[in-house]
């Protein structure tokens, strides 16, 4: 039986920010697609052994749409720090396409500023996905993040 030939599919981070909330959400989706890529032989949620995506970071809504019009390899679209029209705009558009979208929410029960955590204990990730009202076609996931 021939092997199937590996699929790498695109996840757009499109992060209007910089400094350390941006390397704050690259890292965390890093972490992510670095657990779904490699830990294939154990179980739970993981990609299959031919799957893998990497991520790609954008600054804008306008470069957003731009991948996401001359590259089929987007799988997700990932907003964070959009303004509402420009999100709801690109999420349109990504609907579309049959693109998944989600976009980063600030948690109302955590500080601005949490203190680090302790070295000795492992980082907490929460990833909460919900589903967005339907208005007409497909629905769009949202999601939203704690940081550790």
């Amino acid at each position: 039986m021939e092997k199937p030939s590996d699929v790498e599919y695109t996840v757009v981070l499109v992060c209007p920010a910089y400094g350390e909330e941006r390397e704050n959400a690259e890292e965390i989706i890093e972490a992510a697609l670095e657990h779904l890529n490699t830990q294939k032989d154990e179980p739970g949620f993981r990609f299959a052994y031919p799957v893998f995506a990497r991520l790609e970071i954008v600054s804008d809504a306008e470069e957003a749409e731009e991948r996401l019009l001359d590259d089929r390899s987007v799988a997700m679209m990932i907003l964070h720090g959009l303004d509402d029209d420009e999100r709801i705009a690109l999420t349109r558009k990504c609907l579309a396409r049959t693109v998944p979208v989600c976009r980063t929410t600030p948690t109302p029960d955590q500080p601005e500023d949490p203190p680090p955590p302790e070295p000795s204990k492992p980082r907490r990730w929460e990833i909460r996905l919900a589903s967005a009202p339907r208005t007409t076609g497909s629905r769009a996931p949202t999601g939203s993040w704690k940081r550790p």
